[in-house]
């Protein structure tokens, strides 16, 4: 008797889309303007800085008007590195907390005078938007870098503000801005990952640096287990 062979059902799990952001920069934002009224830009997910949103408000407004997910850069990294805090970050209100210099660990405190935490949640409640990344910093040395420690606790002292503010629907996608020679090593990435479990974000953003010409290893002493 012939044997009879019978087909295997397709048992992929279908494709899933990749999730895009459409980040809107400090200038120009009149042309993402006419293309988005003239159904050329059909965005569902925006990033906004918060250096910025006053002035593209009405651009935000639009998107969110069309169904979009606004999402909240507070540009906490680039207002605490020297070379980047005299750019265009320096337009978001918490800013003026540090009298002209980079913000330092002592700002993202969740009980600093200058009350940066506390600021972004009224921001962001003021401005309606779904999502803020949590503030984060370059973490140089992987999970030893002194701001881990600062980005990880300012992520609780932020759900915590934003509760405090009315902004309870509003969700916290966290940043993790490492060397990308970090996540490569599995002793750092396994000690991040454990950090960072039980945080109260969404979302995992991951910013990775150093390819090309600026790669290079870490520190011997980073790559070892606490």
């Amino acid at each position: 008797m012939p044997a009879q062979i019978l087909p295997l059902p397709n048992v992929r799990a279908p494709a899933q889309p990749i999730a895009d952001f459409l980040r809107i920069g400090p200038t120009r934002h009149h042309l993402l303007a006419d293309l988005h009224a003239e159904g050329r830009l059909p965005a569902r997910r925006i990033v906004v800085d918060a250096s910025r949103l006053r002035h593209q408000k009405e651009l935000i407004d639009a998107f969110r008007a069309a169904g979009a997910e606004i999402v909240l850069d507070t540009k906490a990294a680039e207002l605490a590195a020297q070379a980047k805090f005299e750019g265009f970050a320096r337009g978001a209100p918490w800013s003026a907390c540090s009298d002209g210099r980079p913000l330092g660990p002592e700002h993202f405190g969740r009980h600093a005078p200058s009350d940066v935490i506390g600021q972004i949640a009224r921001f962001a409640v003021e401005y309606g938007v779904h999502a803020v990344l949590a503030p984060g910093h370059f973490l140089s040395e992987g999970n030893r870098s002194h701001w881990f420690e600062v980005d990880r606790d300012a992520c609780v002292a932020l759900r915590a503000a934003l509760d405090r503010e009315g902004g309870g629907a509003i969700g916290i996608d966290y940043l993790l801005i490492v060397p990308h020679v970090a996540l490569n090593n599995d002793v750092i990435r396994l000690n991040i990952a454990a950090a960072l479990d039980g945080l109260p974000f969404d979302n995992l953003w991951v910013r990775a640096s150093g390819f090309g010409r600026t790669a290079r290893r870490l520190p011997p002493y980073a790559m070892s287990r606490p």
